[in-house]
């Protein structure tokens, strides 16, 4: 009874937060106004030198482009292949885009430090971009909305072939064969930002409380064809203790294909509960070919207070913040299976977006601004754990608005894929920047 009057609360603060955004949005529908900043043309390059943000452990450089808002995708995709990083350049950060608002697919060099814009894309959100990501041998994966309808694009920066697809980029498997996806019109009902803009008018939402012809859709990345990989009746029909939701929507928020492309992980919400003002939030698993659904999280553990599970890169383990004890926010492991749920990092305080290296030995993550971080002037840390010693590390402190809600800074620190760097977001001189964090003189990438 106490989680759930925690919950209630919760969902009732998270709707009056949402108030003044739903008010920006609104005005920005009905008006012809697109205030923000000019984006760059496409085929245009600006060189960009590397600037020292911080010297301290170790050194932390701006590497994006000055007096223009830059960001990288989340803090499970990676944004280097080869000497190349891809990122998302916006328009503004005063409010969250509606659709029609543009943002710019961009590529840096890191050897030659020049940054091309490669594609201009309706398909964004405050807080992945344009979802951009690597897919094999120099292909660049995005999102568009094309004649209203969300699409995933396929580029090639090396030949600027360019595909549309008939599906969504949002997870890919490690052989850059499938993108799976939640229907990217819905996610904004649960939480903007992490699909594309709605519309002006007949904005989409979830409406069916078990739908069959929605759920996690499978684009095939050659052939550009799409599916209903799982519908939302069939996840839900498969896995124990619903009756408690009878008569909830249910809707797909996050979907994650494990690193050793052998599971997905799923993010089930569960809307319109009776008595309950906030969401129900399930970790549903399965097999890469969908059968063998479980759940790895249950509604009871996460009420409890708990948010961002990620794969291990080398196996099917998930790292996840969880109140295990309802009490205090710490770092859980648990397979896929959401057995053997094992607190990790001694012990220490839970926070932001958590995820291990590729050698398995350190734990990066950021932290919001509620979590009891933030320093005086509304900076967070970016924290260093090393699983073997736990020992904590704060490799910087970085500026993020100060704010929470649809339009916050996620710092999102991702490794890069040789695990010698950190890559993240904040704010410098009034400017939304992507960071490079050098791990080199602190420790081996492959350090075990």
């Amino acid at each position: 009874m106490k989680d759930l009057i925690l919950n209630n609360l919760k969902g009732f603060k998270r709707r009056l937060k949402g108030l003044p955004e739903r008010g920006r949005v609104l005005v920005a529908r009905t008006s012809f106004d697109r205030d923000g900043n000019e984006l760059s043309a496409v085929g245009s390059i600006v060189g960009c030198k590397f600037r020292i943000y911080s010297d301290g452990l170790c050194p932390v450089y701006i590497i994006s482009p000055p007096n223009a808002h830059y960001m990288t995708t989340f803090f499970d995709i990676i944004p280097d292949q080869d000497n190349n990083l891809c990122m998302t350049e916006i328009p503004f950060l005063h409010r969250i885009p509606v659709r029609g608002d543009e943002a710019n697919v961009v590529v840096l060099n890191t050897d030659t430090k020049e940054c091309k814009t490669i594609y201009r894309t309706l398909g964004w959100g405050a807080q992945l971009g344009s979802n951009v990501r690597w897919g094999k041998n120099g292909i660049i994966l995005c999102n568009d909305v094309l004649n209203e309808k969300v699409v995933g694009v396929s580029l090639d920066i090396n030949t600027s072939d360019m595909k549309i697809l008939d599906g969504p980029i949002f997870s890919v498997d490690p052989n850059n064969a499938y993108s799976y996806s939640a229907n990217l019109e819905h996610i904004n009902g649960l939480i903007p930002g992490y699909g594309v803009p709605d519309p002006k008018f007949r904005v989409p939402r979830q409406r069916e409380k078990l739908s069959n012809v929605d759920g996690v859709w499978r684009t095939d990345l050659n052939t550009g064809s799409s599916e209903l990989f799982l519908s939302i009746n069939e996840i839900v029909s498969s896995i124990p203790d619903q009756d408690r939701f009878a008569g909830a929507v249910y809707q797909i928020f996050n979907v994650k294909v494990s690193n050793c492309g052998q599971k997905i992980f799923i993010v089930l919400f569960a809307t319109n509960i009776k008595y309950r003002a906030g969401w129900s939030l399930q970790l549903v698993t399965c097999n890469i070919d969908g059968s063998d659904i479980k759940i790895a999280v249950s509604d009871s553990e996460w009420m409890k207070g708990g948010h961002h599970p990620n794969w291990s890169r080398f196996d099917n383990m998930i790292t996840m913040n969880l109140k295990l004890d309802g009490k205090s926010m710490k770092f859980v492991q648990f397979d896929d299976c959401g057995e053997d749920k094992k607190i990790i990092a001694g012990g220490a305080k839970g926070s932001g977006h958590p995820s291990i290296s590729p050698c398995g030995r350190y734990l990066v993550t950021d932290s919001y601004i509620s979590e009891g971080f933030k320093d005086g002037d509304g900076n967070v840390p970016l924290r260093l754990i090393d699983l073997h010693t736990n020992e904590e590390t704060t490799l910087c402190w970085i500026f993020t608005n100060n704010l929470d809600g649809p339009r916050r800074i996620d710092p999102h620190p991702v490794w890069s894929s040789q695990g010698d760097k950190i890559y993240f977001n904040g704010i410098y001189q009034g400017y939304r920047q992507v960071f490079m964090i050098d791990l080199s003189g602190l420790f081996c990438a492959n350090e075990q």
